[in-house]
């Protein structure tokens, strides 16, 4: 198995590969693959109801990943719940409220698809309206929401850092304006979580979700929910099956007590696992320390765009940036860079419109180049990356 080491921890990327595309998909710690693979070797039983020992064996393992993942994030685990994606997570949130006429929703055209696409198929289920943040928006988020809420604004939905311009999000000021004007938040870490520590014990948005397969570094499959008490309770999921259900009869059923009423269906037992020792490995580096890492790289990255004139950067000035950087090489289409870097140097970057095409729209472009960083990435490796741009600009 092919691995690398970083601050004491080995994660399963070929030792020859510059990967810069962690925006995308993560890698896994090789922990978390030997975790996943013992439990499937000596467990995978369904994990609710059985009375066997695999059935046993596997609700204990689902117990311990729970408790896992709420710890990593300061919550109860009653509060956290697991769905397939964050597609799945957002369509079981958005259908499952009573829409009256004319609400809205509030969203950005920063989004990709996976938000926008919800969203849009949701209003034309119910008929609400959605309100579209712009780019100038983006420069004072905060401002623009004060502005922009109303009494008919149901949802604001975000994430905390947009896909092609990288920029963060204010996510406690977001919360105390949606609670202010009594609006719920939905709010995907997908793209931050894993880079930096975030608690949401004291403050929470109404619904936080994240993708296990990015910043998290698990596997596909998997998404997570935070959601608050009060939220929770009022939270009729339209997802429902299997043991979800408490009470069945022929014309009604109960739901099971939470967390099971959002779980129906057969969990992702394997890609859980894997999740919880992943953001496990995470918090033993230290959540700080990645942080301070990265940031490192960041000014490293910083300092060679300005030196090539050739270098042209998305982004927007004063707004503080995750670790997303999207570029443009004057006189080079970003595919024919993407294939090039892989072919001459090994290394892995993006190129496309990133399943942002409002925001590409905005922008004018058709495509862009992106890298996107994590703890495994090294000062050589970023060094390497411009060395062979500037190689290729030559």
């Amino acid at each position: 198995m092919q691995s690398v080491k970083r601050f004491n921890k080995e994660f399963l990327i070929d030792e020859n590969l510059i990967y810069l595309d962690s925006a995308t998909t993560g890698r896994l710690p090789k922990e978390s693959f030997e975790e996943m693979s013992s439990f499937i070797l000596e467990c995978n039983g369904f994990p609710r109801g059985a009375t066997h020992k695999l059935g046993i064996c596997a609700s204990k393992a689902l117990r311990k990943a729970r408790e896992s993942i709420s710890e990593f994030f300061k919550v109860n685990p009653k509060n956290l719940f697991f769905l397939p994606s964050i597609e799945v997570a957002l369509i079981n949130n958005i259908f499952s409220h009573n829409w009256a006429e004319g609400e809205e929703i509030i969203t950005s055209v920063a989004e990709e698809h996976s938000i926008l696409a919800p969203i849009l198929k949701g209003s034309k289920k119910f008929g609400y309206s959605v309100t579209y943040l712009t780019l100038e928006d983006e420069k004072d988020i905060i401002k623009a929401l004060k502005n922009k809420i109303t009494e008919k604004t149901k949802f604001v939905i975000l994430s905390a850092v947009t896909y092609i311009i990288g920029s963060k999000r204010d996510w406690r000021k977001i919360i105390e304006i949606t609670k202010e004007k009594k609006v719920k938040f939905i709010f995907d870490i997908s793209k931050i979580v894993g880079h930096e520590p975030l608690y949401f014990k004291d403050e929470c948005p109404d619904a936080v979700i994240f993708s296990s397969s990015v910043g998290a570094l698990g596997l596909p499959g998997v998404a997570v929910q935070i959601s608050k008490d009060e939220y929770i309770q009022e939270f009729d999921p339209v997802l429902v099956g299997s043991n979800s259900i408490r009470l069945m009869k022929k014309d009604e059923y109960e739901l099971a007590a939470p967390s099971l009423k959002y779980e129906p269906g057969v969990p992702n037992l394997p890609g859980i696992i894997a999740l919880a020792k992943s953001l496990e490995v995470l918090k033993e580096i230290g959540l700080e320390k990645i942080k301070e890492h990265e940031n490192k790289l960041k000014k490293i990255i910083e300092s060679k765009i300005k030196e090539d004139p050739n270098i042209e950067t998305i982004t927007l000035e004063g707004i503080e940036k995750g670790p997303i950087y999207t570029l443009q090489i004057k006189g080079f289409d970003p595919y024919d860079i993407a294939i090039i870097l892989e072919d001459v140097g090994n290394i892995i970057v993006r190129a496309g419109s990133f399943c942002s095409h409002l925001l590409m729209d905005e922008l004018e472009k058709e495509n862009v180049l992106q890298i996107s960083t994590h703890v495994f990435n090294t000062e050589e490796e970023i060094n390497k990356l411009f060395e062979t741009l500037k190689m290729l600009n030559e």
